[in-house]
């Protein structure tokens, strides 16, 4: 692809003027379409502005001198503006298909603790989830305070049958219930909780 330049009004002017003084029957015929009465172009090909430019300088005298940097300094480079492709009609029908869906389940997740009868369900089957959940924690903490008070027994008579004195008796109980309160709290804890 050739480079192309923005076409302004004063490469206009010094195409209008080249085609009327300076320039040979081929290079007329390319400028003509650049020229201010028939032009709908927006760029020009920067080789050639540069040919009629160099057409200029060797035709010209030097009174009527014109560097090429003047020529060009309000122009820039041109560029084609991009075509965006048109887009899959069956592709845009899915995707606002799933853009549906995905709002349906973001209002679905957002509203879900607001209606609960919309799920099939009512208040109470939230309160009857709640209630089992609480009993199964109350039967654990029932069977650790019974693991604890079965291994203070344990520890007690023991060291009762052993033959030592209550005293004795009642501190292995108290070791023994520590170490066992401290086992189940801690798997309660890690299990339950």
């Amino acid at each position: 692809m050739a480079t192309s330049i923005i076409l302004t009004s004063k490469i206009q002017n010094f195409i209008d003027s080249m085609i009327s003084d300076f320039a040979p029957d081929n290079l007329k015929g390319q400028l003509d379409k650049y020229s201010s009465q028939n032009c709908s172009e927006k760029s020009i090909p920067a080789s050639l502005v540069i040919k009629a430019y160099k057409c200029f300088t060797e035709n010209s005298k030097d009174k009527e001198k014109i560097y090429l940097h003047e020529l060009l300094e309000d122009s820039d480079l041109y560029y084609e503006p991009i075509k965006q492709p048109e887009r899959n009609p069956e592709l845009l029908k899915r995707l606002e298909k799933l853009k549906a869906q995905q709002e349906n389940r973001d209002y679905q997740q957002m509203t879900k603790n607001v209606r609960v009868e919309a799920f099939g369900g009512s208040i109470l089957s939230d309160v009857g989830k709640d209630l089992r959940s609480t009993s199964a924690q109350l039967i654990g903490v029932l069977n650790i305070l019974l693991t604890i008070v079965g291994a203070f027994v344990f520890g007690y008579m023991a060291t009762y049958y052993i033959g030592k004195p209550t005293p004795y008796c009642i501190i292995t109980g108290f070791i023994m219930a520590t170490v066992v309160a401290v086992a189940d709290v801690y798997f309660f804890i890690k299990f339950e909780v």
